[in-house]
């Protein structure tokens, strides 16, 4: 975070902190009873303190994102100015600067002890994303690790609409129409349907209340708790996993091998499952391509083997199941296939394999070549995800309005029986 964030947040905070004291002392001075208002303050406290945990819970991966772009930033510098990047790091480091967070300042710790800088990384893996991580080794690999910093730059990018929708959308499901369901099914379950209830039956011969009424109620009571497993499970488990960012597959792999090999590879496995869901999610996908695209194009025009290009460039993606295509292709072009030819078990639809063919053949930079395909990628990636966004949340409140409705039609029918009974005495 700036400096002008820093000032803004604190200012923000002790604003708050005034505000709540200075209504604290105007209550004092008109409520005679202190116990009333000390409950009333320690309410305010505790409403702070919500808001406040909840804001810092929510900002997680923007102060991840944030840390991200200023060390590229700060690697950037170091190289256009001839500095060393491990000097520079360990320089800033003992000025004490706290903008980077604690990890930073354990990545100096090694890099004092004489580790180079990716080595270094390794022993931080939080310092930065999976994906930027990677990409960083393949700069590394083409001798000029400012090659890959837009694309590292790039992927921070599509962090941030990602980031902000995802935060939109999350606290408008999650924290808002979820909770609402669980209220709501209480409240006419627990508190309407049973007070609706006695006075029909008061008002009512046995045998004159709805059965239609009982049938929706029976609906609703299967509807309601299907609808928040089917859709509020997943949702919950998208916010913790949200929060959390990449501090999971960290831990599976910190705790994978203390469970025994056996247990290992079914983590293992499990992890791969998980990376192959991922590119199930055609936005997902596309933006995997487009990363895997680049690094490769980036290794090509560096001179690399091609064998060792493409496996590379499945490394920098930081996905196992695209990784396990990466290394099918590699075999093959050990067997002397081409690699315009090799490339149909990376795409399904065979548009990588035929657009590096025609880079190869026009000029031999492939970067250049592919640069307006891969922004098609990106446009299209974006699309579909804010589509799929969209239809989520809208199902989620038609569903919710056609439960309530349900449950109001119960509730009438029983009026109309009521009228009907009242008009034939």
């Amino acid at each position: 975070m700036d400096e002008p964030s820093k000032i803004y947040v604190n200012g923000w905070r002790w604003a708050v902190g005034l505000m709540l004291a200075f209504l604290g002392v105007v209550l004092a001075t008109i409520i005679e009873k202190p116990v009333v208002l000390l409950v009333f303050l320690i309410a305010l406290v505790l409403v702070y303190c919500s808001f406040h945990g909840l804001h810092f819970i929510l900002s997680l991966p923007f102060r991840r994102r944030e840390r991200a772009r200023m060390f590229l930033e700060l690697v950037e510098a170091s190289v256009e100015h001839g500095h060393s990047v491990e000097q520079s790091i360990i320089r800033l480091s003992r000025s004490s600067e706290d903008s980077f967070g604690v990890r930073f300042h354990l990545l100096a710790g090694h890099l004092e002890q004489g580790l180079p800088l990716l080595a270094a990384l390794e022993k931080v893996p939080r310092m930065l994303p999976p994906t930027v991580l990677a990409m960083l080794r393949v700069g590394a690999e083409t001798g000029d690790i400012r090659r890959v910093l837009p694309s590292c730059r790039a992927h921070l990018r599509d962090a941030v609409p990602r980031v902000q929708k995802a935060q939109h959308y999350l606290v408008a499901l999650v924290m808002v129409i979820l909770p609402m369901q669980l209220l709501l099914y209480w409240m006419v379950r627990v508190v309407v349907f049973p007070k609706f209830q006695e006075i029909f039956n008061d008002m009512l011969a046995p045998g004159e209340f709805p059965t239609s009424s009982w049938a929706i109620v029976s609906v609703l009571d299967t509807a309601w708790p299907a609808f928040m497993a089917l859709v509020g499970l997943p949702m919950l488990v998208g916010l913790v996993l949200y929060v959390l960012g990449p501090r999971p597959a960290y831990w599976l792999e910190w705790l994978a091998p203390r469970f025994g090999p056996p247990i290992a590879r079914r983590l293992d496995w499990l992890a791969t499952l998980a990376d192959r869901g991922m590119l199930v999610l055609p936005w997902q996908r596309r933006r995997v391509e487009r990363d895997f695209s680049v690094m490769l194009a980036l290794l090509l025009d560096a001179g690399l083997p091609e064998e060792k290009a493409v496996l590379l460039a499945g490394e920098s993606v930081a996905n196992r199941a695209f990784l396990a295509r990466a290394r099918r292709v590699a075999d093959e072009l050990r067997r002397g296939m081409k690699l315009a030819d090799a490339l149909q078990f990376m795409d399904d639809a065979g548009e990588l394999r035929w657009r590096m063919a025609n880079a190869a053949r026009a000029s031999g930079h492939f970067r250049e070549s592919l640069a307006g395909w891969l922004d098609t990628l990106d446009a299209k990636a974006f699309g579909q995800e804010q589509a799929v966004a969209h239809v989520i949340t809208s199902a989620c409140v038609l569903v919710n309005g056609c439960l309530l409705g349900l449950f109001t039609v119960s509730i009438f029918q029983c009026f109309v029986q009521l009228i009907d009974v009242a008009s034939a005495w």
